[in-house]
């Protein structure tokens, strides 16, 4: 890097990069080498970086061609020293930089990022476009915008865990201001008539979006508001003669670029959308008014001449981008309904293709799932999205598809499932001709799912012809090259689909056997091996349905059975809740068929052989719990199989002793401190313990582990947490008092008094969460309808209402307090953190034993029949017990009151 040869210098820093990178995201204590490579070498990449952008201004012996214009090779070394900055400080500071020192880094990206550039020769097309964006001063601007928007939304901020109140105080007040400057100089280059790229406009908007949480960045930025809303957002929400000459050219390109979801994400129109929301939202005191009134100013008159349908069609680009907040602003709400009227409804008339699509996309918004329309503004609406789709233009008639998943679920009335219901037969054809049309891509197909769950009940007429369809749909995208990425969410889509409409004929069953003879050939190729991992999962959840809500379990779906073990061989464990769940509903529904159940196999030597289904599972048990390294969804998977069998199966007492042996070798082998693998493979055995107690404690005596599984019952007790395994904690050991303590051997008699207070200590804990439960119920039951909404959105509400924050708030500071915070993660974990069987997707028999019953008939039964064992458990004048009992029999009273109230409506129905 020393040596004054450009060519010399590129390759050192290319290989200093490549260094660097291997460290980039390695965790603090891994970074001491890079930590060493920073110090030797960011004082030399520093003063090289001044002479470069001509920061320094005595002749520079590393490349004098760069004093005067922005060379090529000048543009390299620039280019490929913010990338190794980048790649060092991105995920950490290097220990030993001073606040002086990334000042002085960051003064220097400014000088980057202002650098002059000439602008490139016009001939018009995208190659004079592209060579630009090659163009290494341009990348060298990209990555330097990269690294201070890494530095303002990291180090600048004082509540993320890498910065400190020091850094972040230094940066917003010392370096943040000075770089505002400089991006607000560089977004002014495109409303001057100068060449900028697309991701440089991105990634500034990024940086100003970052810059408005700052109440100094937003005080520095008030006075260029309007420059940034109307001369920056503004124009990118205008269509370009290249947008337009692609909309009608390339309709097919045209789609893929709207529906590429990474490039969305790197497009300036993207990031301007964002910008425009976060500053109505957060700073709207200053904005709103001023905003809306541009864009009304620009949709009330009419247009006389192209530009000015431009211009409408970017005001309505804005209220799309605009509708998370218009919808959750009280006095905007409602304008909304006469602004469709206006401006929406008129434009699916309009000849102008563009404008026709921007109405339609207008229906893809919040605006559908979050405000109440007339009926009849509803019915327009909706009568207009039919004919969209058999619109002219490809790009409409796709976009009119799509936007089905939000209209559908208008909930405010019926007007728009009524209307469409007497032509869903037509809608469903129509969807299947725009598939046909626009190649392969998901959201249409998401569509056509959201349509069918909305019409369920209807559905059925057309089930077999749509699964064929989409069966026939799905084996086309298979046959695409392995890395169309946009065939395999389609095909994803359609076996998704194909089980919505499994679910909506439930009730159907008739119609199962033919949609299965239509199911089977895929099915058996998806689940035959790994070579189709990605569809695994939606192949299973179809075979879960068939199961499900078939009459019964055909012999055809039987003969899938070795399939599925074949298949889990190799995707089991990646798939191992899914093959559980498909399990239970098999075996839930014909646990007989399952029991007798023996397929045929063909050996080497011109022999066959006959093997039970059940020894397939023993097999697939085996395998998991004899790994050398086994996870713990592959503990659970194994152990959930083998409850699976025993809660739903009778006469397989022969696979008893088997099984227990692989339990018990698992448990030798898990470690005392992990808590979640031990319970679940102790509740396999106590599963066998309820199925048959006499040959589960023979067996166990008969292995010499009698007493440290009995041992290690008693302190798993309280690490159960959900009620499914305090229930089957509590039956097990019920399970015991089926015959006189003195029967059973010495260890289980030394051991059944603690059992048994343990079983009482679950059941008061079954029954606290079963009150939680009603509390909240009923507590979300009167909160009414501003209880509903999430708290996000009435948290956003509150702010939009106050007009966001004041200019002199922080609003990074600002956004959560903590029961916000808590909220948020709340919903994130998945809700009601008290119902334990949220995530339970399977039932077997002993979800209808009732664990209270059986415990309260068991100390009865005892007290009458064996009052030697009642008085060896310390039950007899023990008021302790004889409470717990009362508390019992109340909540067994409760339930069968609950019982009896569900039972009149059936009964009424019978």
């Amino acid at each position: 890097m020393q040596s004054g040869h450009a060519t010399r210098i590129i390759n050192a820093l290319l290989a200093l990069r490549k260094l660097v990178k291997i460290f980039e995201y390695k965790p603090s204590h891994q970074r001491d080498t890079l930590n060493t490579i920073v110090a030797m070498t960011f004082p030399l990449l520093r003063t090289m970086l001044q002479q470069l952008v001509g920061y320094v201004q005595h002749p520079c012996r590393h490349c004098e061609m760069s004093r005067r214009n922005p060379s090529d090779d000048a543009g390299h070394m620039v280019h490929l020293t913010v990338k190794v900055f980048w790649s060092s400080v991105q995920c950490a500071l290097p220990p030993h930089m001073t606040l002086e020192e990334i000042g002085a880094w960051l003064e220097l990206l400014k000088a980057v990022l202002t650098k002059s550039m000439p602008d490139p020769p016009v001939h018009g097309g995208d190659e004079d476009d592209d060579g630009a964006r090659r163009n290494p001063w341009w990348k060298a601007k990209k990555w330097t915008l990269q690294v201070i928007c890494r530095f303002y939304n990291v180090f600048g901020n004082p509540k993320h865990s890498n910065s400190t109140p020091e850094l972040s105080a230094f940066f917003r007040g010392q370096v943040a201001p000075h770089l505002l400057v400089a991006v607000l100089e560089t977004l002014s280059l495109r409303p001057s008539g100068r060449y900028c790229p697309d991701r440089i406009v991105q990634l500034s908007l990024m940086y100003v979006q970052e810059a408005i949480l700052s109440a100094t960045a937003y005080k520095q930025l008030q006075p260029h508001l309007d420059f940034v809303l109307f001369k920056v957002i503004h124009p990118l929400f205008c269509l370009t003669r290249s947008d337009l000459d692609l909309f009608q050219s390339d309709p097919h390109e045209y789609i893929r670029r709207c529906s590429d979801v990474l490039g969305e994400y790197l497009n300036p129109v993207f990031a301007a959308e964002g910008l425009l929301v976060e500053l109505c939202t957060k700073r709207g005191k200053a904005c709103v008014v001023k905003v809306l009134s541009f864009y009304n100013d620009l949709l009330v008159p009419a247009p006389t001449d192209e530009a000015q349908w431009i211009q409408k069609e970017a005001a309505l680009h804005a209220l799309c981008a605009l509708d998370s907040f218009l919808t959750l602003s009280p006095p905007h709400q409602a304008q909304m309904e006469s602004i469709m009227l206006m401006h929406v409804l008129p434009a699916f008339e309009n000849p102008r293709g563009y404008m026709r699509l921007r109405a339609v996309k207008m229906l893809s918004r919040n605006y559908m799932t979050k405000l109440v329309f007339a009926d009849p503004t509803m019915s327009h609406i909706i009568h207009s999205l039919l004919r969209c789709l058999q619109d002219q233009e490809l790009p409409v008639r796709i976009e009119a598809a799509k936007s089905f998943r939000h209209v559908v679920v208008y909930a405010h009335s019926t007007v728009v499932l009524d209307t469409l219901r007497p032509l869903l037969p037509q809608v469903l054809d129509q969807f299947f001709v725009i598939m046909d049309d626009m190649g392969f891509g998901d959201e249409v197909v998401l569509a056509l799912e959201q349509l069918i769950d909305s019409f369920c009940d209807e559905v059925g007429p057309y089930a077999i012809q749509l699964v064929v369809r989409l069966t026939l749909r799905f084996k086309q995208c298979l046959d695409k090259e392995d890395d169309d990425e946009d065939a395999c969410f389609t095909a994803a889509s359609c076996l998704d689909t194909i089980n919505t409409i499994l679910m909506s004929i439930y009730n159907q069953a008739e119609l199962f056997e033919p949609l299965i003879d239509a199911l089977l050939p895929t099915l058996h190729l998806l689940l035959s091996s790994d070579a189709y991992l990605d569809f695994v999962e939606s192949a299973l959840d179809i075979v879960k349905s068939i199961a499900y809500y078939s009459a019964a379990i055909h012999p055809k779906v039987w003969a899938l059975f070795p399939t599925l073990f074949r298949g889990a061989d190799l995707w089991g464990s990646e798939y191992m809740h899914q093959l559980v769940v498909v399990l239970y509903s098999l075996i839930g529904r014909d646990a007989a068929g399952f029991v007798s159940a023996v397929f045929q196999v063909n050996l080497a030597n011109g022999t066959t052989k006959r093997i039970r289904y059940i020894e397939l599972v023993y097999n697939l048990v085996r395998k998991l719990l004899h790994k050398e390294h086994v996870d713990d969804e592959e503990v659970w998977g194994a152990s959930a199989i083998v409850e699976c069998v025993l809660h739903n199966c009778d006469g397989v007492e022969v696979f008893i002793p088997a099984v227990l042996q692989l339990l018990c070798f698992r448990i030798s082998r898990t470690a005392v401190d992990d808590p979640r693998p031990l319970t679940q493979l102790l509740s396999a055995l106590l599963a066998a313990l309820r199925y048959n107690p006499t040959l589960t404690i023979a067996a166990l005596d008969k292995m010499k582990v009698l007493e440290p599984i009995l041992n290690a019952l008693d302190k798993n007790a309280d690490m159960r947490t959900s009620v499914s395994e305090q229930k089957i904690y509590v039956l097990g050991v019920v399970a015991l008092l089926g015959r006189p303590a003195a029967d059973w051997p010495v260890a289980v008699q030394g051991a059944l008094k603690m059992l048994v207070w343990k079983a009482i200590q679950s059941l008061h804990r079954i029954i606290a969460r079963t009150q939680q439960q009603l509390a909240r119920e009923e507590a979300a039951a009167h909160g009414g309808s501003a209880a509903n909404l999430p708290p996000a959105d009435k948290s956003l509400q509150a702010l939009i209402h106050k007009g966001g924050y004041d200019s002199d708030e922080d609003a990074d500071l600002m956004l959560h307090n903590d029961d916000d915070y808590a909220h948020v993660l709340h919903d994130l974990k998945g809700g009601d953190d008290l119902d334990d069987e949220e995530d339970k997707d399977y039932y077997s028999r002993i979800d209808s034993i009732d664990e209270v019953a059986v415990f309260l008939q068991a100390m009865h039964g005892i007290k009458d029949s064996q009052p030697a064992t009642f008085e060896a458990l310390g039950l007899a004048n023990n008021q302790e017990f004889f409470h717990s009992c009362e508390v019992f029999a109340a909540e067994l009273r409760r339930r069968q009151e609950v019982l009896g109230r569900a039972s009149v409506p059936d009964a009424l129905e019978g």
